[in-house]
This record gives structure tokens, C-alpha cells and sequence, in this order.
């Protein structure tokens, strides 16, 4: 069925037809991209080279020339986009055009006559839409690259680049009755509650009254404090009145190796149709491939409620209409959403009592209406004019595509052995020391790449490694808000062993002061803090 899509999308005369053009997979978060690639390697197998480059990458993992390839090429190899298939982030294929920089840049000639896939498309910041559109257009002009956006909330992205560009590019349909699909499902339905706002306990009194503690129920909110507090709070209700019930805690505020722990036993608890309850914040939505029986959500952007609603009767093997409520917790929101989405998708949702997911489709529709409807922002206008037009590649620096909602700190959380490790390898690396100790690296890149590794590695040899060891080292890092630093601030790294670093640390007899087993890193102070 793929190689049928992308043959239609070969047009006559193009030069590239008959030719098997590259693929790429843009993907907006981090935590996906591992779920994505085993079922694409399921999918090719040995038939093509895949090519997984983001922040967290692997270099290590294998590769049909190992025997022969340094760990440097190795880095060279996946920066570069050597390979048939790449898997990546909205944020290494954006910054890869938007940017003056080499190291960003080599891989830009590997979009000419590529097809890239931009799966979730509508989670791109609004704010960008009209510039990452224009952009889109421009590399499909020039370089003859095929786009295909995919997503269940399609934010008619194309239009918005009408803004800019006095001509945009036809697009093509490649499920054109597709509204007949989704006239069909019935899998969930929206029941808004948003006449008053909550607080905790007044949540906890709705959750309990809605739940009937035999169902796997999921509860998203917008802020990690919200969270930590309604997962507390249920911790001693359950125990008492549902001792049997699992509960799970899910956000970015505990480290991404926990996490990965946490989604795999909901996953083996859902499977085992066990009862659980999840409480989490948006990161769930992002692509997490669970299904529970009814959702509970914090108001968000109309987007975002439907991705919720998307982890809710996923597969469509249970009762039809699975509830999804919504409720307004205090003013949470205020702090992650803009407002002029959040009254859009209230004003939206205050029409009805309930929303059956067979109109979904027609509130997408009104909600990007009305965001197509807004003024080109000034983010997209001045670098596309500034700083794509003008040449000012200061200009074009600005672009983020995260928006930096506040300076942050990087702590590594020491809790095992494999952590130890790895810190070891990284003091090593940046100990500046000639020679290196081989043996610390054992186990942690492969044993042929080792093999190769000299004793007094090149400059470029002891960047990659670098590069390796502190993506390993990121499945245990916590990035903590300055201001919730401050009032629990761990330890700096260079207690450990003299090694001067940017990090902080959490050393392994100290967990317990700085970091929760469940919920994460602990902000003594209680302050609001977001995602």
C-alpha cells in the first residue's frame, strides 16, 4: 500500500519517477520515535538502511558496514542522512532549513527529491503555521520533495501559507472521502463539565463519581504540579475503597528511562485487562500507543482534547461512545495555552452536552476556521521577510520551534548502576586526559566500534563519543525549571569526582532527598510549574 501511495505521488514527466526516492519520517516528540522505528523495521526489514537521528540516538546500534565504520563515521552517517529511510523530530528537520549553521545544513540536500512525512502535523506551534507552510511550499518548488501531512486533526496548514506566498502548490488528497471515515466512528464521545472551575478535591469528588473503579481510566492535566497532586491524593483512596487498582504516574518529570518503564507496565496492565488508573500530563498525547476505557481532561486547545480522546477506545473493541470528560481545573491552562485557543474550543465545546466523536470532524473544521482566520502573527512575517527574503540569518536564529517557556537545568538522577556507568565514561570524555580508559566504555557502545577506539582518540573521535554518552546519559536526566530549582537545588556535578560540568546531580544515597520513585524531582516549595 505504500509503495502504491508514493508511486501517485510520481507525477508524469517528473524526473524523479521510477526512481526510489528517500524517506523521510518527521515526528514531533522524542518518545515515539522508538515505537515508530521497530514498526518501520518490521515493516522493511534488511530491504533498506534506517537512519534514527535525534538528540537521544543511538550511534551504536547496527549497521550493515559496522565492521568497517568508526564511531566518528558512524556520527557522520546518521548527521548526514545517509540512509534510505530517516526517522527524526519536527525539531532536527526544521532547524536543518531554518539555520545559517554547517553542522545543521549537511543534511539538507538529502530533502531534493525525497518524500517526507510529517506525522501529527497539527502539533507545530500556531504562531508558525504560515512560516513552516511557505517554507514547505518553497522546498517542494525547488528541491521537488513530496510532503505528506498526516494527521486526525488536519490544521489546513497549506492554507495558511496563502499568507506569505502570492502562489502556494496544489496538494492531493490521499484519502479524498476521508470524511466518510471518520462519520463512522464512534469509538469516544466529549461530555463537557465546565460550568464551574475545579480544585483538587473538587476533581477527585467528579473523577470518583464518574469512575466505577473496575475501568481503565486516564487523567490528563496541563501542569506537573496538578498532577503530582491528584496522583497523590488517589494513592490513599484507592488503597482503601480499590486495593486492587494499579496506579500509574506519567510526565516529564521523572526521568525518560522511568517513563519508558511506566508506558510499557500500562500497556501490559491494559493487555491484562487489569483495572488502572493513569494520571499524566500531556506527554500521553504525543503518539503513546494505549487505550483505556474512558478519559478524564483538563481544558486544552480542541487539538489536544482529541489526542486525548485519541488514548480512549483506541482500537475500538469496547463499548461504543467511551465517555471523555472535560472539566477546567482552576486556571492550569492559563499557563501552557494560549487564550484565544482556549475560548475558541470553550465556545465550541458550550453548544453541546455531549459530543459523540461523529463530529469531531465538523468542530476541526470551525476551530481551524477560526484559526486561519487570524492575522499572519509577527513570528512568521518577520523571518520570512527578515530573515529568509533578507538574507539575515540572525534573523533566522530566532526561530524556536520549542518555545523556551523559562530557563532550565539539566540533573542527572544517579539511581543505578548502569547510571554510574555511564557518569564514569562521561568523566572520562571531559576529565581532559589524553588517553581514555577503554574498559569504561565497555557496554555501552558496540564491542567492534570499541575495538577501533584508540587509547588517545582524535578530537572528532572524542566529540562523538561524547555525543553518545550524553545521549545515554539523557534517559537519565530531569530538566527542572529554574524557578522550582531553586528551592531544592541538587547538588553540582563536579562534587562527584572533581569534573567540572553544566549538570547538577542527584548522587545514588541522595535519591530519596531530591527525586520521588513515582512522581519524579521534588519542589519542596509546591510553586506552579507546566509540562
Amino acid at each position: 500500500r505504500l509503495q502504491h501511495g508514493l508511486k501517485k505521488l510520481s507525477l508524469n514527466g517528473d524526473p524523479l519517477a521510477g526512481a526510489a526516492p528517500r524517506i523521510i519520517t518527521a515526528i514531533p516528540f522524542i518518545n515515539i520515535i522508538e515505537q515508530t522505528q521497530q514498526v518501520y523495521e518490521k515493516v522493511i526489514g534488511d530491504s533498506a538502511t534506517i537512519i534514527t537521528h535525534h538528540r537521544l540516538s543511538d550511534l551504536t546500534v547496527k549497521s550493515d558496514n559496522l565492521e568497517e565504520m568508526t564511531i566518528d563515521k558512524r556520527l557522520l552517517e546518521v548527521e548526514a542522512w545517509e540512509g534510505d529511510v530517516v526517522l527524526t523530530t519536527f525539531v532536527q528537520l526544521f532547524h536543518s532549513i531554518l539555520t545559517g549553521k554547517n553542522r545543521s545544513l549537511k543534511k539538507l540536500n538529502k530533502l531534493a527529491g525525497s518524500i517526507v512525512i510529517l506525522d501529527e502535523v497539527q502539533s507545530l506551534p500556531e504562531a508558525y503555521m504560515p512560516l513552516l507552510a511557505a517554507v514547505l511550499a518553497s522546498v517542494s518548488k525547488y528541491y521537488g520533495t513530496r510532503f505528506i501531512l498526516m494527521t486526525a486533526t488536519q490544521p489546513r496548514l497549506l492554507e495558511s501559507a496563502e499568507k506569505i506566498l502570492p502562489e502556494v502548490p496544489a496538494s492531493l488528497e490521499l484519502l479524498p472521502d476521508n470524511k466518510k471515515y471518520f462519520k463512522e466512528l464512534r469509538r469516544t464521545r466529549f461530555v463537557p463539565f465546565l460550568r464551574e472551575k475545579l480544585d483538587t478535591q473538587q476533581f477527585l469528588e467528579f473523577f470518583m463519581a464518574k469512575w466505577q473503579g473496575r475501568e481503565a481510566a486516564l487523567v490528563v492535566v496541563n501542569t506537573i504540579k496538578r498532577s503530582i497532586d491528584i496522583f497523590t491524593a488517589l494513592q490513599p483512596i484507592l488503597a482503601a475503597v480499590y486495593p486492587e487498582v494499579k496506579l500509574l504516574y506519567l510526565s516529564t518529570n521523572i526521568i525518560p528511562k522511568q517513563r519508558e518503564k511506566v508506558i510499557a507496565l500500562a500497556r501490559q496492565y491494559l493487555t491484562d485487562n487489569q483495572p488502572v488508573v493513569m494520571v499524566s500530563t500531556q506527554s500521553i498525547e504525543a503518539g503513546v500507543d494505549l487505550d483505556f476505557d474512558l478519559g478524564f481532561r483538563d481544558l486544552a486547545p480542541l487539538t489536544s482534547l482529541v489526542q486525548t480522546a485519541g488514548r480512549v477506545n483506541r482500537e475500538d473493541n469496547k463499548e461504543p461512545y467511551a465517555p471523555v470528560y472535560i472539566v477546567q481545573i482552576q486556571s492550569d491552562n492559563s499557563y501552557v495555552y494560549k487564550l484565544h485557543n482556549l475560548a475558541d474550543t470553550k465556545e465550541l465545546l458550550a453548544k453541546y452536552s455531549e459530543i459523540p466523536e461523529t463530529e469531531y470532524q465538523n468542530l476541526i473544521d470551525e476551530y481551524y476556521r477560526r484559526v486561519l482566520n487570524r492575522p499572519l502573527s509577527s513570528e512568521s512575517e518577520t523571518i520570512w521577510n527578515d530573515g529568509i527574503l533578507g538574507l539575515d540569518f540572525d534573523e533566522i536564529e530566532k526561530f524556536k520551534l520549542i518555545e523556551n517557556a523559562g530557563e532550565v537545568v539539566d540533573v542527572f538522577v544517579e539511581d543505578s548502576d548502569e547510571a554510574s556507568a555511564i557518569a564514569n565514561a562521561y568523566e572520562e570524555l571531559i576529565g581532559g586526559k589524553e588517553s581514555i580508559d577503554r574498559q569504561l566504555f565497555a557496554g555501552l557502545i558496540d564491542e567492534r566500534m570499541l575495538t577501533k577506539l584508540a587509547s588517545s582518540p582524535s578530537i572528532y573521535e572524542r566529540k562523538t563519543l561524547l555525543r553518545v554518552i550524553r545521549g545515554k546519559m539523557n534517559r537519565y536526566i530531569v530538566q527542572v525549571r529554574l524557578s522550582r530549582f531553586k528551592d531544592n537545588r541538587p547538588i553540582e556535578y563536579a562534587a562527584r569526582n572533581g569534573i567540572k560540568s553544566d549538570l547538577f546531580w542527584i548522587p545514588p544515597g541522595q535519591i530519596d532527598d531530591y527525586y520521588d520513585r513515582q512522581t519524579g524531582f521534588k519542589d519542596e516549595k509546591g510553586g506552579a510549574f507546566i509540562f
